[in-house]
């Protein structure tokens, strides 16, 4: 049952004397979570802790319980688990909820209407295609894994396992397509040329006895497809095809650009702690090639890597040592196959966790916190840093320039070795990270204290707000630790305190200058979050809580009612009448920014209206000369003490193949060379300084010496390796022939040929022998090349990954798994 209780209330403030809407819901029962559904509607959804679901139609001032709506649903029901909105549909109509039981239902009307489907027992995970609404992945445990008369987890022959379902029409009808599966995983489009849907899989090799007692690193990755050409249909007639991408495979993540899997070289001996060689592999094309990538340091089983960021670049923290306190930090090229060392010692404060953050809105702008040199034995001695230029340079934090009542900021004097300077750090864990909005450019919020190091102490810590992507900061209001969310581009900020109960809530209109307190907003309590439909960027924030009679509440607030006026003057920012301003934030004296001077129209600070464009205007203008700052250390090398890139610092050093060796890589279509450096990934400057790598496409192995350096090469996507490091690690892709012809034809033209075309004028044969004569050459050539590529495929061993995506399940062990994603 739900209270409802409007309250209209007076804020009184110097910037504003006007009434704030408050509309209060009470629950029987405490709520787990407050989800919207679509990015164009004001359909939201809540659970409360024993599952019972309710729907709100107007972005959350009213609920309703959909209990007696939901067929088959009744007081034996466990209720509902998961709440699974299509991200492919913005109105938010078409979502899925999954039971405790094996009761599952889904609506196509935004909950109008309900539909149940049973998949025979219960969903253990759901992956919702992100283009196509009506097609949906699910694992699902077998029948045998809840069977209360099982022996040992096993009836007539057949264990407990996970298989996975997929549907074409949002659940009316379900078809299994694989067994013993640990990950299902959609990319960003995860649809084919010819617009079907694919699905990375990972699952066991072996295929009998209960799942959870299975090796997890003996697992294969899987892309399942409608292409039949090379693929097998392990379940006839659903239409789906498997193609091998790795064996021994154990950990997966599919970012938006980037697959990413690990695998274990079973070919290497095993070291002091039975440990084997980890291989990193990246994919920028769904499966369809995957190659293996290069990190300056041995990786081996033992090691964690965690994706912590995926903007310009995929940056990754890697944990060796499992006493460590901390990890370095790696960032790859623009195809996230070679990776380059940007930070050591960030602080890692649990597993797969990291003081990492990367400010929405502005390239480039990242913070970190590191473990002071000699402090590393402990979590409490770190020091906040901050990148504008994606990890080539970092730098400490400003602290404001004055304290919250005017008094100049400062630090007391610290007498521990390695302590830094006087500066600002902030909190960048999961519980208190930084607030940001891509709508709102520049502005932060973050938690933290001024000090020559970060303070564990939450009473210590204060919120300041930046609106120059934390290049400067301002102190907001007293100490204390607060929900903090951004709405209406930035233009309303809302603070409600932690850890206690309150009725008491602040916003500021004009990014942090001043506040407004209002108490005796709602009835006491405490605040477990605060809710913004970022979608539609409103002036509407939910506060969901919990009273102290253990009722769980949500709370509307409308800032509407405050009838700001609407900006003006958008499309002429600077002027004396216009509401906005032009933003240019920059890492250089002459305003670039990764190569490029960019601009933002967004609203001026004091202007006291509603902004109602969709998002601030990036305005891209002049392309800037190189410059040193545009460059980062190439593969292999590392910042010296001058600030320029020296070698030999890793266990790796610098690249020293030969062109034919870099050539001879599974998957490689270019070669290059290096002086140390090369250009940030993302950065689009142009002309100036040269330092970058010089890059090449590979000779075509079929050409002779007098080819035409023009002449077009296919590359097989089981390209021969002579190199005995890939020889021990190379996947399992096959051509596959399309109705658009071969997906691997690269027409580009070949500029890596050893020896110049030179015309030949000596006399000679007629030219139509010569034309026979290279024309049977050529044919006997194809021929072995298809000998070779049919034999490598069917004699094809490789070394295996386990997923890290998903934590342990009832299916899958407890083992750590040594990849997975920490990015939001």
């Amino acid at each position: 049952m739900i209270e409802s209780i409007v309250l209209l209330l007076l804020g009184v403030a110097a910037v504003c004397a006007q009434q704030v809407n408050v509309t209060e819901n009470v629950f029987d029962d405490r709520l787990q979570t407050v989800i919207f559904s679509g990015n164009q509607s004001q359909l939201a959804f809540t659970l409360s802790i024993r599952g019972e679901l309710f729907r709100s139609t107007d972005g959350g001032a009213t609920w309703a319980s959909q209990s007696d709506r939901l067929p088959s649903f009744n007081e034996t029901t466990r209720g509902i688990t998961q709440i699974h909105p299509s991200p492919a549909d913005p109105t938010g109509q078409h979502i899925l909820l999954v039971s405790a039981d094996n009761l599952n239902w889904h609506t196509q009307d935004g909950g109008e209407t309900y539909a149940l489907f049973d998949t025979e027992v219960r969903s253990e995970e759901i992956a919702m295609h992100p283009t196509l609404a009506n097609v949906v992945a699910m694992l699902s445990f077998h029948p045998n894994c809840f069977n209360e008369s099982r022996s040992n987890g096993q009836i007539d022959g057949i264990a407990c396992h996970d298989r996975a379902f997929i549907t074409y029409d949002f659940g009316a009808t379900w078809s299994q397509f694989e067994e013993y599966v640990h990950t299902i995983e959609f990319g960003e489009n995860a649809v084919d040329e010819h617009g079907n849907a694919f699905i990375i899989v990972t699952s066991f090799k072996e295929r009998q006895g209960i799942q959870g007692r299975l090796d997890p690193t003996e697992q294969r990755l899987w892309r399942f497809d409608t292409i039949a050409e090379d693929g097998e249909e392990v379940f006839p007639g659903v239409g789906l095809y498997r193609h091998l991408l790795l064996d021994h495979s154990f950990g997966v993540v599919y970012l938006e650009k980037f697959l990413f899997a690990v695998s274990k070289d079973v070919t290497a001996e095993p070291g002091t702690q039975n440990e084997l060689p980890m291989l990193l592999w990246a994919s920028t094309d769904g499966g369809v090639s995957i190659r293996q990538a290069r990190f300056p340091v041995a990786l081996s089983t033992l090691s964690q890597i965690t994706i912590i960021d995926q903007a310009a670049a995929i940056v990754m923290a890697l944990w060796v040592q499992r006493t460590d306190t901390f990890g370095a930090v790696f960032s790859s090229d623009s195809d996230g196959l070679e990776y380059v060392q940007i930070l050591d010692r960030c602080r890692r404060y649990a597993r797969h966790r990291y003081d990492y953050y990367n400010v929405r809105g502005v390239d480039g702008v990242l913070y970190a916190n590191q473990i002071n040199e000699d402090d590393t034995g402990n979590l409490v001695r770190y020091t906040t840093l901050m990148t504008t230029d994606q990890g080539a340079s970092w730098r400490p934090l400003a602290r404001p320039e004055k304290q919250l009542d005017g008094n100049p900021a400062g630090c007391v004097q610290s007498t521990v070795a390695g302590d830094g300077g006087c500066s600002l750090h902030i909190q960048l864990n999961r519980q208190y990270r930084p607030v940001t909005n891509a709508a709102a450019v520049g502005v932060v919020l973050a938690h933290g204290n001024v000090a020559q190091v970060a303070s564990p102490l939450f009473f210590d810590w204060q919120p300041f707000v930046s609106r120059d992507a934390g290049v400067s900061w301002l102190p907001t209001v007293q100490k204390d630790v607060f929900h903090a969310e951004l709405g209406a581009h930035g233009a309303i900020i809302v603070l409600a305190e932690q850890e206690r109960t309150t009725d008491k809530l602040q916003y500021t209109l004009n990014e942090g200058l001043t506040w407004v307190a209002l108490e005796g907003l709602y009835e006491p309590l405490e605040v477990q979050n605060i809710y913004h439909h970022r979608g539609m960027q409103t002036e509407e924030f939910i506060l969901r809580g919990t009273r102290a009679d253990n009722r769980g509440a949500i709370v509307k607030i409308d800032f509407s009612s405050l009838r700001l006026r609407t900006c003006v003057g958008h499309d002429t920012p600077g002027a004396a009448d216009s509401d906005y301003e032009l933003y240019t934030p920059a890492t250089t004296a002459d305003g670039c920014l990764l190569g490029r001077k960019v601009q933002y129209v967004r609203r001026r600070q004091n202007a006291m209206c509603t902004d109602v464009t969709e998002s601030d205007v990036k305005i891209l203008s002049d392309v800037c000369p190189c410059t040193r700052a545009d460059y980062e250390c190439d593969f292999g090398y590392t910042l010296g003490p001058t600030g320029e890139c020296v070698a030999g610092r890793f266990a790796m050093e610098i690249d020293t193949r030969s062109i034919q060796e870099q050539c001879a890589e599974v998957g490689a279509t270019t070669y290059y060379s290096t002086m140390g450096y090369r250009k940030e990934p993302g950065n689009q400057c142009e002309g100036g300084l040269d330092m970058d790598r010089v890059s090449k496409p590979c000779p075509d192995p079929n050409a002779s010496s007098t080819t035409s350096r023009t002449t077009s090469r296919t590359t097989s996507r089981t390209t021969s390796s002579t190199s005995s490091a890939q020889a021990t690690a190379t996947p399992t892709n096959t051509p596959r022939a399309t109705s658009s012809g071969d997906r691997n034809v690269d027409t580009t033209t070949n500029d890596g040929v050893f020896e110049p075309d030179t015309p030949n004028k000596s006399s000679g044969p007629g030219a139509g022998v010569i034309a026979i004569v290279v024309l049977l050459v050529l044919l006997c050539l194809l021929l072995v090349c298809y000998v070779a590529v049919r034999r490598r495929r069917n004699s094809y061993e490789v070394h295996g990954v386990d997923e890290g995506g998903r934590g342990a399940t009832p299916m899958a062990d407890t083992a750590e798994m040594d990849l997975e994603s920490d990015s939001d």
